[in-house]
């Protein structure tokens, strides 16, 4: 009898244990298979703990720093993935991913020849709550999906590197609380409005979901190493650069969209996510009517500037808008190429002029 008791125990905590770890390896959200891209989109999306980052070599031609991640996986929230840990590389622009900076987080991911490939820049920093779920803090892009949240733990930032005019741009009430040198958390969203946000932003003008088929994962080959390292008569690169640049903006009706091959790379950055000059986004944010916003403002201004790697950059600004505490601005930063100047990125800023 007492065997049988026994017996009976084990099969049913091994029951709860299957059932648990089921339940831990099912998505907070599955695909929309009536949706093309969602069909064939091999995207994953989990919490996960840092186990272990580091930098790798970096690849010949790319002008990015390349890095191997490897993370517990501990709530899946989109895609299927059947290990408890992950391994994957990530790519940066502009040094370390600011991802591994944090304990906890929502990584998006993409398999790509058995191999898992980090969602350029995108990702939250994410905290339990005290009802033991998962929410990341306010950024001040998602207001409306912002909530009062009870955090496990106090989510607090030091105020000793900002600007205290910007105090209340960067930590606004009713989201932060100001207690002495450092902002409190008061409001988060969970995780699952955090991947709405996501899916229906920049992975959906990605191609990974909508009606359309999912953008090609691959590797884009540029033409910055043609870029060269010495970059002789500066003085005169400038001159050129703002004779080339009038010639554009005073008629930007002679800049058609087949022709953009000869004033832009084959790879470019937009809003600092790399796209192939071919591909539509590039074509929207480089086009006749934005040129003709260069070419109406009367705040335009040059500057040069260089990158992460030391090239120079001939830069062109304009003011586009002014809305409530912030400026929006849009630059556009050319490189000297051996066959002339090309487009190297195209960045919208915006900058907070409150308390001014």
């Amino acid at each position: 009898m007492c065997k049988s008791i026994h017996i009976f125990f084990l099969l049913f905590i091994s029951l709860l244990f299957l059932v648990s770890c089921s339940n831990n390896k099912t998505p907070l959200f599955k695909k929309d298979q009536s949706s093309l891209a969602e069909k064939e989109n091999n995207l994953f999306v989990f919490i996960g703990e840092k186990i272990n980052f580091k930098e790798l070599p970096q690849e010949e031609i790319s002008m990015d720093g390349k890095f191997y991640g490897k993370y517990k996986v501990l709530q899946h929230v989109y895609g299927e993935y059947k290990l408890d840990t992950i391994e994957f590389t990530a790519y940066d622009h502009y040094g370390i991913p600011d991802f591994s900076n944090y304990k906890n987080v929502m990584l998006f991911v993409r398999e790509h020849k058995g191999k898992y490939y980090h969602e350029k820049y995108q990702f939250y920093d994410v905290y339990k709550t005290a009802d033991k779920r998962w929410a990341g803090r306010y950024l001040g892009r998602e207001s409306k999906s912002a909530q009062k949240i009870s955090f496990a733990e106090e989510i607090s930032f030091p105020l000793s590197t900002v600007n205290k005019k910007e105090i209340g741009c960067w930590f606004p009430a009713p989201y932060y609380r100001i207690a002495g040198d450092k902002a409190i958390t008061e409001h988060g969203i969970y995780i699952e409005n955090l991947f709405k946000i996501k899916r229906d932003g920049i992975l959906k003008s990605r191609g990974l979901f909508g009606k359309g088929k999912p953008g090609e994962f691959e590797i884009i080959e540029t033409e910055m190493a043609e870029v060269a390292n010495r970059e002789a008569a500066m003085d005169d690169n400038w001159k050129n650069f703002k004779i080339f640049w009038e010639k554009i903006a005073i008629n930007p009706d002679s800049i058609v969209i087949s022709h953009l091959d000869k004033v832009v790379l084959d790879s470019i950055f937009l809003n600092d996510t790399l796209y192939s000059k071919h591909n539509s986004r590039i074509k929207e944010n480089f086009s006749i009517e934005v040129l003709r916003k260069f070419n109406n403002n009367d705040g335009m201004n040059y500057q040069r500037n260089t990158n992460n790697f030391g090239k120079s950059l001939f830069q062109v600004t304009i003011i586009v808008d002014t809305i409530n505490t912030f400026e929006t601005k849009i630059q556009a930063s050319f490189v000297k190429m051996k066959t002339g100047f090309r487009l190297y990125s195209i960045k919208e800023e915006k900058k907070c002029i409150c308390g001014y």
